[in-house]
């Protein structure tokens, strides 16, 4: 079914050899993950984690570059494009990348965020929206 899976990737966390790393990569070559969070790892004092041995710093700075480029060169909605969804609109307000323009933000029921030119009348309501476009950012 068509779902949007988000998940957080830690890159440098203690004990992850470049094996993990490898999985890690390729998982997300095989998902296409279309909300990835990455991060390197930060030792909360404190916790668990904080005593164990770390991953050289300059090892995770390189896995999250890596990683960041692989979320960085898939698309995740083109299938979307020409289509008609249903999409539910909330008092999201966005702007178009150069800030020129206010959109009404919405949501489809995989949660992919849909923009249109603003129009406060959507707010609340559910609306059928043909898809002309898409990107992994807006």
């Amino acid at each position: 079914p068509d779902m949007t899976i988000a998940t957080d990737i830690i890159c440098g966390f203690p004990g992850e050899s470049e094996e993990d790393f490898v999985e890690t990569m390729q998982l997300v070559r095989d998902y296409k993950f279309p909300v990835l969070n990455i991060s390197k790892f930060y030792a909360r004092p404190g916790t668990p984690a904080a005593k164990m041995k770390r991953v050289p710093t300059e090892i995770a700075k390189r896995r999250s570059k890596e990683l960041t480029e692989l979320f960085e060169s898939y698309t995740c909605y083109d299938k979307f494009v020409g289509k008609t969804v249903p999409v539910w609109f909330s008092t999201e307000i966005g702007h178009n990348r150069d800030l020129s323009t206010e959109q009404s933000v919405g949501h489809t029921r995989e949660y992919i965020k849909t923009v249109v030119p603003r129009d406060d009348s959507l707010i609340g309501k559910k609306v059928m929206v043909k898809i002309e476009s898409s990107s992994k950012f807006h």
